[in-house]
C-alpha cells in the first residue's frame, strides 16, 4: 500500500517541478535587442517582460542607460505590443538617435506604430 502512494507522490512532484521550470522559462524577462548611440554615451535595451498567453499582448520595457564613468543612470518605459500572440524580435522596434533624445518606434501586427521619445539623461559631474 505504501509503494503506490510513494510512487504517485514522487511522480506528482516531478511533474510539478517540470511545469514550474517551463512556466519560468516562458515568463522570465527576455532581452530582445540593444542599440547604442553613435558616441557610445547611451545604451537602449528592448526587453520582453511578459510573453502573451493565447493571442494576447506582450509586455515590454524600453530601458535607456547612460554610460557615465562615475555614475550610471537609467530611465525605463513600460508598455505593451499587440503582436497576435507571437514572440517579439528585432523587427518589432526601430531606433532613431537624435541630438537630445532617442525615438523608439514599436510595431506589432495588431496595432499602429507607437513612437516613444526618451530624452537623454543630463549628468553634470
Amino acid at each position: 500500500m505504501k509503494k503506490p502512494l510513494k510512487f504517485i507522490s514522487i511522480s506528482a512532484l516531478v511533474i510539478l517541478a517540470i511545469l514550474a521550470i517551463g512556466l519560468y522559462l516562458v515568463t522570465r524577462p527576455r532581452l530582445i535587442a540593444e542599440s547604442s548611440s553613435e558616441d557610445k554615451k547611451y545604451c537602449l535595451s528592448f526587453i520582453e517582460t511578459d510573453s502573451p498567453a493565447f493571442f494576447g499582448s506582450s509586455e515590454v520595457k524600453i530601458e535607456l542607460k547612460s554610460n557615465g564613468r562615475e555614475r550610471t543612470e537609467r530611465q525605463e518605459i513600460n508598455t505593451s505590443i499587440a503582436n497576435d500572440g507571437k514572440y517579439l524580435d528585432e523587427t518589432n522596434w526601430r531606433v532613431n538617435w537624435k541630438k537630445d533624445h532617442v525615438e523608439v518606434t514599436l510595431m506589432g501586427e495588431e496595432q499602429g506604430d507607437e513612437i516613444i521619445k526618451i530624452y537623454y539623461i543630463q549628468t553634470n559631474f
